[in-house]
């Protein structure tokens, strides 16, 4: 799933800053300057990425939740 959203953000023009597998990752990576949005997967590696979510609501960075489970809002 990464690697299509990376091949679609580039063909869009878009920079892609990076990818996490962790929430500790992410963390990390939503912490660089001049982010404009990001993609968030709800499920990183057996962790629910809600608290990345909550960051960049505080932030007012934009985001939307991406995942190829179709039951993982089933735990939200």
């Amino acid at each position: 799933m990464a690697m299509a959203a990376n091949t679609m953000v580039k063909g869009l023009s878009g920079i892609v800053a990076g990818t996490a597998r962790s929430v500790a990752a992410a963390k990390e990576k939503i912490r660089q300057p001049g982010l404009d949005c990001v993609m968030l997967d709800l499920n990183l590696n057996g962790e629910l990425s809600l608290c990345i979510a909550g960051e960049l609501q505080e932030r007012g960075i934009p985001f939307v939740f991406c995942t190829a489970y179709s039951h993982a809002f089933d735990e939200v």
